[in-house]
């Protein structure tokens, strides 16, 4: 067999194509792509909420999110119960620092002219047909004026 100039530029273009593909197997790298972020579903406010608002399961729906937050809240039983402390938008993964402490609140601003005052119940469960029991809080509005006297006993009635 004759070699001819067509069959040595074939098989020079062969022995290159060959070397070319060892070369790029021996010093490949092989490239790790980053994990993809996983989506999580988290407790959400399902509108606005307002700083103050003791939150409440009907205010809470799930929603997907990417971020990832060192206090971002996971479960609603961590919420529920919590007043807010700042304005949260909906939507928004809660975290606990948007939250006052369990069991507090925002600090009570009395106007000019009012005073708080604490009124022990003890154990006395009748008050308020049971609704006020040992350990609540409950808002009080009273105005007394001198037409609301009970007449039968002299003292003065509060209207709830």
């Amino acid at each position: 067999m004759k070699l001819t100039p067509w069959m040595l530029s074939i098989a020079a273009f062969l022995i290159i194509v060959a070397v070319g593909f060892v070369m790029k197997k021996a010093f490949a790298k092989t490239s790790v792509r980053p994990a993809a972020p996983a989506m999580q579903v988290v407790p959400m406010a399902m509108s606005d909420i307002q700083p103050g608002t003791t939150m409440q399961a009907a205010f809470l729906g799930d929603g997907p999110t990417l971020a990832e937050h060192r206090d971002m809240i996971r479960s609603r039983d961590a919420i529920i119960g919590r007043v807010a402390k700042e304005p949260i938008p909906m939507a928004t993964p809660l975290r606990l620092s948007m939250f006052y402490p369990i069991g507090s609140g925002p600090e009570v601003h009395v106007a000019p002219g009012n005073r708080l005052i604490s009124v022990s119940v003890g154990g006395d469960t009748g008050i308020v047909s049971g609704l006020v029991k040992p350990d609540t809080h409950v808002d009080v509005m009273m105005t007394v004026d001198g037409r609301s006297n009970d007449r039968q006993t002299g003292e003065a009635m509060v209207r709830l």
